[in-house]
């Protein structure tokens, strides 16, 4: 049996007070219950049996299709100026992945904090797909393009996908 991993390591970076203050919050686990905020831990006994609204990171309530990511964790691994890259002089939060991610979760996060600081700048992040073994097909990648306004995918699938059919196009031209 073979294991399939997404990969990524990328940062945000010259982060100031109240843009590390901001990320902290949004990635927090939060509850709501009975239209109440409650941090991950603090919901009250007498509510505990209680059917949560809301379960999850605070950024990703709104989302379209937010009750796939109703869950706990933020769908990706983070630490703020820490970890290998502590070599950096500004301050930076260092977004990962070492198995899995939710990327659509991370794109979420990113555009709403441009949205809210940066609406001039851009982030990009490019991602692998490996495998344990070496079984063909299973190899790829991809990467996104991501502004206040909007974020464009792409993948080596879609890439492949696209040439194959305009390939196919011409050849059938040809005939």
């Amino acid at each position: 049996m073979a294991d399939n991993y997404l990969q990524f390591s990328e940062t945000l970076n010259d982060l100031t007070d109240e843009e590390e203050a901001w990320l902290e919050s949004q990635l927090e686990c939060i509850c709501i219950i009975d239209g109440v905020e409650y941090s991950d831990g603090a919901v009250p006994i007498e509510l505990d049996n209680d059917e949560p609204e809301w379960e999850g990171c605070r950024v990703y309530q709104d989302m379209q299709d937010r009750d796939l990511y109703s869950r706990q964790g933020a769908g990706f691994e983070y630490e703020f100026d820490g970890g290998e890259l502590s070599s950096f002089s500004n301050r930076y939060l260092w977004i990962y992945a070492t198995e899995h991610a939710e990327l659509a979760c991370l794109v979420h996060l990113i555009r709403k904090f441009l949205q809210k600081f940066r609406p001039n700048d851009s982030w990009t992040l490019t991602y692998a797909l490996t495998c344990s073994k070496l079984r063909a097909g299973e190899f790829g990648g991809g990467a996104v393009f991501v502004t206040a306004e909007r974020d464009k995918w792409n993948s080596t699938d879609y890439f492949i996908s696209e040439e194959f059919h305009k390939w196919q196009r011409k050849k059938a031209k040809r005939k």
